[in-house]
Order: structure tokens, then C-alpha cells, then sequence
């Protein structure tokens, strides 16, 4: 049961992930750098999750996962609360420059390339906006990682 959790988490990163290309792509929408931070935080979670669900290690695939998914929360809210300020902290600084230099970003910009200074938020899917979807995702993945940890199994 707990293996199948951590599928399903890894199985709903990959369909966030294959998501977001479809709105960069399709609807060009551009990634900003917190965005990019997400991404990195998501990919990480579902490698982590298949890597200890195939090794039947659900406790360390979930202490994992929701270390993860709390970075990747912090990071969704820090830029939820930066877009409702109107602040200028989303703009481009140092951090597109060392995002864009590692060796993912290189090897797959479509994924990790900073492009843009912060997403647009007027694009909203059922009322919100892409870092509120986020949000929410990575508290839905938290609560499932608490799942694995603290729910007894018979």
C-alpha cells in the first residue's frame, strides 16, 4: 500500500511536470526562476519516489518526498506572496544566472532555462493562478507523504 502512495506521488509529479511543457508550449506561458525551483523540487520528488518504491524503502522514498514537497511549497508560496504584493523580488537576479548555468539546464532548457522575470498572472485555471496550483499540488503530495509515515497499515 505505501509503495503504491509513492507511485502515485511520483505519478502525479511526472503529470504536473508533462503539464506545465503543455503551457509552456501551448499556451506560452514562459518560466520564471521560481518556477524553475518548483521544477527541480518536482523532479526530484518523483526520482526519489520510484527509486524507493522500487527498492520497497517507503519511509525514506516519503521522508524524502515531503522534504521535497515543502521546498517546493516554500517555494510556491514565496512567489504566491510576492505576486499579491506586486513586488519586484520576482524579477530576474542572480539566481537566473546560476540556474541557467547548471548542467540541466544545458542539457534540457525546455525544462530548466529561465526566461521570463515572473509568470503571468492572469492566466488562471478554475479561478487560480499557476504558483496557487502549485501550492496546492505540493500540500496534496505533503499530505500524502504524511500518509506513508503516520497511517498504520493492516
Amino acid at each position: 500500500m505505501k509503495k503504491n502512495l509513492l507511485y502515485l506521488i511520483a505519478l502525479a509529479g511526472m503529470a504536473v511536470l508533462g503539464y506545465a511543457m503543455h503551457l509552456q508550449y501551448f499556451n506560452g506561458i514562459k518560466t520564471c526562476q521560481l518556477c524553475v525551483v518548483q521544477r527541480y523540487a518536482l523532479t526530484l520528488l518523483v526520482v526519489t519516489s520510484i527509486v524507493c518504491a522500487f527498492f520497497n524503502a517507503p519511509r525514506t522514498g516519503a521522508v524524502s518526498a515531503l522534504f521535497l514537497s515543502l521546498c517546493g511549497a516554500g517555494t510556491a508560496g514565496w512567489q504566491v506572496w510576492h505576486i499579491s504584493k506586486r513586488s519586484v523580488a520576482c524579477a530576474f537576479n542572480s539566481l537566473d544566472g546560476i540556474l541557467n548555468h547548471l548542467i540541466t539546464a544545458k542539457v534540457f532548457p525546455a525544462m530548466f532555462h529561465v526566461d521570463v522575470a515572473c509568470v503571468n498572472e492572469r492566466f488562471r485555471i478554475l479561478m487560480f493562478s499557476i504558483p496557487e496550483w502549485s501550492l496546492l499540488i505540493f500540500g496534496a503530495i505533503s499530505a500524502l507523504c504524511l500518509m506513508i509515515l503516520f497511517v498504520r497499515v493492516r
